[in-house]
């Protein structure tokens, strides 16, 4: 990383403090390490607070490729869904095996990876706006040349709050409950940095209804200060790259007022965001579904369907690129060449077969599935390894399964590593203009309005090459939902904001209920020890 600035010093100071602190005996005398002097705010102006945000961001990629947060969520949320299937031939990640097997009994190192990295986040994105709000109108740089720009900055770091506590509350939570108490006590409470080891470890426990409020008054408050999109006279030039704006901000909220079932306000929220693309062209559908996933550059400007997506290095040049290479676990892995068969897991003949893009008898794609440019761009599939004829002299030309002896054909998501050059560093799309109109779809349909449901599935039917559906079904809104979005981590908290029981897939028959406690995570064990609240 280039500037250290991007990172609060106080944050860095008190995270080796507590490192420190936590290897020592508690009965041992730790005044040595208290702190004599306050330290000095690192942001003396507003472009030493640009630092701050693209800190924020720049954490969502974690410490190294293993801990990337948002990844790491995708790969808890989908290996457990019934999207996928285990490899049992790869020996070489049984974590991914015990996400598949839906055992929250033990802690997973990816999903410890993203309760870790994502309470850094929280604590700079915290300690950046507690700092805003110790001066006049949320901006203590009143007379810097630069201070319109703290409306957004502040909007930006709400964003990024927002969208943790979003990834924490997808792997955590017990399900929202409209017009419930929601007191339950999962993860800890993040209001400011602990002054030193001993308040850190007398921590709170917030309830879920905390964590949900803190979510919808932060991203509020975001959409009324971000601005629509990226302008080169006013703003920060890295402000273009990768970075939130107020529909960002939006369609994240969307999300939230799913989960907690108020389907009006989630409606409203997506009737904006498409009104704008509609009248704009700014986001549009109109590109190949590839188009999302295929870039290693910043992306702005009309055409485009990417709403928000993680650029893999700042486009300002501050701090350094993070590979998210936890995707190969799921899927086909591009990272050293076009054509390497996957990892642990792929797509599950449940999902092939319901989505209607696989024979059940026969297991060969069927004509839907070959007319769809997403199976063709997004999804690959490799014939078994058995089938290879002897003597096939090219080992791994995408063809066949080359990495296990298995009579089984593969189906793998191919949405990550997708950059025609350098494709370590392809962009990752975080929220995209499909999803806003697959869950205005939804909605629709349970306000009786079949007709609007149906236009809304058409347009992303029509962006796969397909006929349009004179109706849709609900099962036809949630399996086009499926075949948009697997290998992005949807699937999961999108049934269960249904409240709709998650099946077994290849696992066997049988559902797991939408409000099962399998779907809570084991929190981190070194919070679960040091924390008092825990106790």
């Amino acid at each position: 990383m280039k500037q250290i600035t991007i990172i609060s010093t106080k944050i860095l100071t008190l995270i080796v403090l507590f490192s420190t602190l936590v290897s020592c005996e508690k009965d041992k005398d730790l005044s040595f390490f208290e702190k004599q002097y306050p330290l000095q705010s690192p942001w003396q102006s507003v472009n030493d607070f640009e630092n701050a945000v693209i800190g924020s961001y720049w954490l969502l990629s974690g410490n190294d490729a293993a801990k990337n947060p948002f990844v790491n969520q995708r790969l808890a949320l989908d290996a457990s869904s019934d999207g996928f299937y285990w490899n049992a031939n790869f020996q070489g990640d049984g974590q991914c095996a015990e996400i598949y097997n839906r055992n929250n009994e033990v802690n997973i190192s990816y999903i410890d990876n993203a309760f870790a990295n994502n309470y850094m986040i929280l604590g700079t994105t915290t300690d950046a706006i507690n700092f805003l709000e110790t001066g006049e109108n949320n901006n203590p740089y009143p007379f810097d040349i630069n201070k319109s720009q703290v409306p957004r900055l502040e909007g930006e770091l709400r964003f990024v709050r927002a969208y943790t506590w979003w990834m924490l509350s997808t792997l955590y939570l017990p399900p929202y409950l409209k017009g419930g108490e929601n007191s339950d006590k999962v993860i800890p409470w993040l209001e400011k940095i602990p002054s030193g080891f001993e308040e850190a470890i007398k921590g709170q426990l917030a309830t879920t209804q905390q964590i949900y409020d803190v979510m919808v008054s932060d991203l509020e408050k975001a959409i009324t200060i971000l601005p629509e999109k990226f302008d080169a006279t006013k703003h920060h030039a890295s402000y273009k790259y990768g970075r939130a704006n107020k529909y960002a901000a939006m369609a994240l909220l969307s999300r939230v007022y799913l989960q907690m079932n108020e389907f009006d306000k989630a409606k409203k929220l997506c009737d904006d965001i498409i009104s704008y693309a509609e009248s704009s062209s700014y986001y549009t559908l109109s590109g190949d579904p590839i188009n999302a996933f295929n870039t290693n550059t910043g992306v702005e400007g009309a055409g485009i369907e990417v709403i928000w997506f993680y650029l893999q290095y700042d486009g300002d040049g501050v701090g350094s690129w993070k590979n998210q290479w936890v995707a190969e676990r799921f899927s086909r892995s591009r990272r050293t060449g076009d054509n390497h068969s996957g990892r642990a897991l792929s797509c599950s003949d449940s999902f092939l077969e319901t989505v209607g893009w696989q024979d059940p008898t026969t297991k060969e794609p069927t004509v839907d599935a070959l007319a769809d440019k997403r199976y063709n761009q997004l999804y690959h599939r490799y014939l078994p390894s058995t089938s290879k004829p002897a003597g096939y002299a090219t080992p791994d030309d995408g063809i066949y399964e080359t990495q296990f002896t298995t009579n089984r054909a593969y189906v793998w998501g191919d949405k990550y590593y997708r950059a025609k050059s350098n494709r370590l560093k392809t962009n990752i799309p975080m929220i995209r203009l499909a999803e806003i109109y697959l869950t205005r779809a939804i909605l629709r349909m349970k306000a009786a309005d079949t007709a609007g449901a149906t236009a809304d599935i058409n347009k992303v039917r029509t962006r796969a090459g397909l006929t349009a559906l004179a109706a849709v079904t609900e099962n036809n809104i949630h399996n086009e939902r499926w075949k948009e979005l697997n290998f992005e981590g949807d699937r999961v908290y999108y049934l269960r904001a249904l409240h709709i029981d998650i099946p077994n897939g290849d696992r066997g028959a049988g559902v797991e209920a939408w409000d099962s406690p399998k779907w809570q995570w084991k929190v981190l064990a070194r919070e679960t020890e040091l924390n008092e609240a825990y106790r």
